[in-house]
């Protein structure tokens, strides 16, 4: 109960700049590097998903990226962040930083490296309900998110279990 982690990267007065958004404009949004396979996927999946943020940079932290108070913007005022696989697992500071913002995050339930079950996410938060789109690909992803944009009670829902559920992590 002492221990507060959060991901690795996790940017510098992101907090300072968080102003949770109430009204969200964009349906999901990503800004990062698409220079991997599973990064190109998700970004073609998720294109006809409208209206959407999405940005894609050169590098991890590249000069192009937005600023730390954009970027907070962006992310509070989108249902949900996609959160693709770090450089070497799932978990990312990207994954923090979206519920901290209010966005839901959309994340696969393994890394390349290993398979976990039921998910990446149970084995790192086994004793709480997850409240976050988990997807064996990124298809599945994009069901479980049309899903919720159609079914408002739900979404709004899931929002407030997200809010929970980091209140408790």
């Amino acid at each position: 109960p002492k221990v507060w982690h959060f991901g690795l990267g996790f940017k510098n007065k992101f907090l300072i700049h968080l102003k949770k958004e109430t009204k969200k404009e964009f349906i999901w949004s990503f800004s990062g590097n698409i220079n991997n396979k599973s990064r190109r996927i998700f970004a073609n999946t998720f294109q006809n998903l409208k209206p959407f943020f999405f940005r894609s940079l050169s590098s991890f932290n590249s000069k192009e990226g937005l600023k730390i108070k954009e970027y907070c913007q962006i992310m509070s005022k989108s249902y949900f962040a996609i959160c693709p696989q770090g450089f070497v697992n799932n978990e990312s500071f990207r994954f923090y930083e979206a519920l901290l913002s209010g966005a839901i995050p959309v994340c696969l339930k393994s890394d390349t490296l290993y398979s976990y079950y039921p998910s990446y996410w149970h084995a790192i938060f086994p004793n709480e309900k997850l409240p976050i789109i988990v997807g064996k690909d990124w298809n599945e992803c994009l069901f479980k998110m049309q899903f919720l944009i159609n079914n408002t009670k739900d979404l709004e829902k899931t929002i407030r279990d997200c809010e929970l559920f980091t209140k408790n992590i």
